[in-house]
């Protein structure tokens, strides 16, 4: 088991879960909420298609399911563990929760294939600066047109006196 990063919000492991159980505290984990591996096709459903999407796991999962399923067993302040968290969807779920619901989350992630850890580290960090990400993409598109902002025309007109 290695730590793959650590943030203020969340902890990324690479390797398998069974190592983690020597690693995890006692009474450290409130709700674990993860998928069990793919090609399992839980009670009939369909997660296991290969379906075209943007995301290249096998078994990608709403992300607005695992927010519900977050809310539903996982008190505010809780620590999440997803130990099978393939491209992260748990993880960017608790992020938007922290944001949209002021949760106040902590979440853990394993993963055993090494190619999925910087896109779930991706995932997870787009969800906790959502609206960072987002404001700098409009900003971008404005310049692209030629459309100004009204803070960089005060900014212009304050440097000019």
């Amino acid at each position: 088991m290695q730590l793959y990063v650590e943030k203020e919000q969340y902890k990324l492991y690479h390797g398998n879960m069974l190592d983690m159980l020597e690693i995890i505290k006692p009474n450290s984990i409130d709700s674990i909420v993860c998928d069990p591996p793919y090609e399992l096709n839980f009670m009939g459903k369909g997660w296991d298609n290969s379906a075209l999407r943007k995301n290249i796991h096998p078994t990608v999962k709403p992300v607005e399911l695992m927010q519900y399923l977050v809310r539903l067993v996982s008190p505010k302040g809780s620590t999440i563990l997803d130990c099978f968290m393939g491209s992260g969807s748990t993880g960017k779920a608790v992020m938007f929760e922290n944001r949209e619901r002021e949760a106040n989350y902590k979440f853990i992630g394993i993963e055993l294939t090494d190619e999925y850890l910087p896109i779930c580290e991706a995932r997870i960090d787009y969800a906790l600066n959502k609206y960072e990400y987002d404001f700098k993409k409009e900003l971008e598109e404005q310049k692209q047109i030629g459309q100004q902002n009204i803070f960089d025309i005060v900014e212009e007109q304050q440097c000019t006196r």
